[in-house]
């Protein structure tokens, strides 16, 4: 990567007219220049144009993969032709429980492999070696939006086992060779697949420690934290999936950061399912319903220092930037809708026994909602011939 020291630039900033009873409050150029915090930055500015990637991950064979891992450089996945919110079954349920379980254990070991001088490449290979001990596969390896949905650049299957994002890369960050520096920010996104279900999860953290870099860089990790924890207190029964993305606009606006347009969304076999929760609340949902038992959501809320668009990097077409240089903080948990509230699968706390309970109750639920569907397909075949057989009697008579 090219490094570059940041200098006080002058910011284009912009203003954004949020949902509902959240505005974002404008900001001018003065109350950026007047900051102490921003006039004194010294991180390193990250230029992901020329990613030093030395090496592609594989996975040895009797590890089970998804569909798209298993494709010649073309390797999709059906995120646009996913047109309804699924909902678990009862092996699904507790398979996702299992996978998220995996995935918090995978995302410590990243997280503990980050210091200084160590290279994203490496924490990598870590996270992959996390993966392969516990025989799950990376869902970041040789993943690729169907026709990289973000932009119209054609680009390859992402080379990885997971994300990791630097100060002002944000977000789906490619692990390459730069090492890290004392101070930097560092999004570190992990997601797992196992018996046919993917978990995901991530944390921010500052190289070495809190007290290595600014205040303001300190105050957006706990800001993203809590808005993670208000993004789930909202994940229950008959609450509408954009309250999600009101709750972090409240928090940002709360404690005088910002929102990037990133998304919130479904669970399932693969990484991405409906509902997609656009976490800036400003278009309107497709599927923004009450949120029903069995549905598992990504919760990742992602917020910024100053306003910023995001830009894509070209060369890989996964890398998420700002495109005016400031930093961000990402925090993303897997949550199961049961009937009585929200489980987190990857909170890295073991799930109590009333959370455990839940997660059954919610499983047998589903496997009786399962036979219920049957016997009414069955009841119905019975219908059919039974008009069948009277309309032939009606005819021969």
């Amino acid at each position: 990567m090219n490094l570059m020291k940041s200098s006080s630039c002058s910011l284009k900033l912009y203003s954004q007219d949020c949902a509902n009873q959240f505005t974002i409050k404008r900001l001018k150029s003065s109350d950026i220049s007047n900051s102490a915090d921003y006039r004194q930055k010294s991180f390193e500015i990250v230029r992901p144009s020329a990613p030093k990637v030395t090496r592609k991950m594989f996975v040895p064979e009797g590890i089970e993969k998804p569909e798209y891992a298993m494709m010649d450089n073309s390797s999709t996945e059906r995120y646009g032709q996913v047109h309804e919110i699924n909902i678990l079954g009862q092996e699904e349920v507790m398979n996702m429980y299992r996978a998220g379980q995996l995935a918090r254990k995978v995302l410590d070991a990243g997280l503990a492999a980050v210091k200084q001088g160590v290279t994203p490449e490496e924490v990598d290979l870590v996270i992959h070696n996390a993966c392969v001990g516990h025989s799950v596969y990376p869902s970041p390896l040789n993943y690729i939006q169907m026709g990289c949905r973000w932009s119209n650049i054609n680009v390859s299957p992402f080379c990885k086992s997971s994300w990791i994002s630097v100060n002002n890369v944000v977000e789906y960050g490619l692990p390459d060779s730069r090492p890290f520096k004392l101070g930097d920010m560092v999004s570190v996104e992990v997601a797992v697949y196992r018996d046919m279900e993917t978990a995901r999860c991530g944390r921010t953290v500052i190289v070495g420690g809190h007290a290595a870099s600014d205040q303001r860089a300190r105050k957006l990790i706990e800001a993203t934290t809590e808005a993670l924890k208000e993004c789930l207190s909202i994940c229950k029964p008959d609450n509408f999936y954009s309250d999600v993305a009101a709750a972090t606009m409240k928090v940002a606006e709360k404690r005088n950061f910002y929102v990037a347009t990133n998304e919130s969304h479904g669970l399932s076999e693969g990484l991405h399912y409906p509902p997609r929760i656009d976490m800036t609340n400003i278009r309107p949902m497709m599927f923004d319903t009450p949120m029903q038992p069995g549905v598992c959501l990504c919760v990742r809320p992602l917020l910024l220092e100053w306003p910023s668009n995001l830009e894509i990097d070209e060369g890989d077409g996964f890398t998420r930037y700002t495109s005016n240089d400031v930093r961000g903080a990402l925090a993303a948990d897997t949550v199961m809708i049961t009937n009585h509230g929200g489980q987190v699968l990857t909170s890295g706390l073991p799930v109590s026994a009333e959370g455990y309970r839940q997660l059954r109750e919610l499983s047998m639920s589903r496997k009786r909602s399962e036979w219920n569907t049957i016997r009414k397909y069955l009841s119905y075949q019975r219908l059919v011939l039974h008009i069948g057989a009277k309309l032939y009697y009606i005819r021969i008579s």
